[in-house]
């Protein structure tokens, strides 16, 4: 957890305590891991996470791993979905 912490404060994200069992807690998690995938790996989830939760649900993570892997990878932004 601790090496967490550490690659957040010096990716500069800020660090803020969350209940593990939150909705918010999920939706961080799930936004880290498709942050750390290559495009198209994003592309094609994205289109699932459409499918099944609808397009503002999509739109939400898409927006949210976007700002992480902005702020870790300092690279360009995320694939937009269709």
């Amino acid at each position: 957890m601790e090496e967490i912490a550490e690659t957040n404060r010096a990716a500069g994200m800020e660090e803020k305590r969350l209940d593990t069992s939150s909705e918010e807690w999920r939706a961080e998690c799930e936004a880290r891991l498709v942050a750390s995938w290559k495009p198209d790996r994003i592309r094609a989830y994205l289109e699932l996470v459409e499918k099944a939760r609808g397009v503002e649900a999509a739109q939400k993570l898409r927006l949210a791993a976007r700002k992480l892997y902005g702020q870790v990878k300092n690279s360009q932004a995320l694939p937009a979905t269709s």
